[in-house]
């Protein structure tokens, strides 16, 4: 990811926690912060999706760390990957190849 502001790609990484800090319960924008704390995340945005709007659609459960590339210009879900990712895996792939697209627009 430290390669992506080399090359003045501006990629966020999101965490996005879809339950309350117990497990349960549709989190709430207290949980994300407690999550944030905990993780120690100092660069790294925690949003509480409780509506499961990154899901797909018809989506009932899904695995864990799922990732979501969404394209800031139509705000439109481009790629959803379940499963832990490393660094050369698709999602990485997807997301700069999506910052190289709409650079300079």
């Amino acid at each position: 990811m430290a390669g992506w502001r080399a090359q003045g790609l501006n990629i966020e990484w999101v965490d996005v926690i879809v339950t309350d800090t117990d497990g349960v319960h549709p989190p709430k924008p207290s949980s994300a912060q407690a999550w944030r704390d905990k993780h120690n995340f100092k660069h790294v945005t925690v949003v509480a999706d409780a509506s499961g709007s990154l899901l797909p659609p018809g989506t009932t459960s899904y695995g864990t760390p799922s990732f979501v590339v969404v394209d800031p210009r139509t705000q439109k879900v481009v790629m959803w990957s379940q499963g832990a990712v490393g660094p050369d895996g698709d999602v990485h792939k997807v997301a700069e190849a999506l910052a190289k697209q709409n650079a300079g627009k």
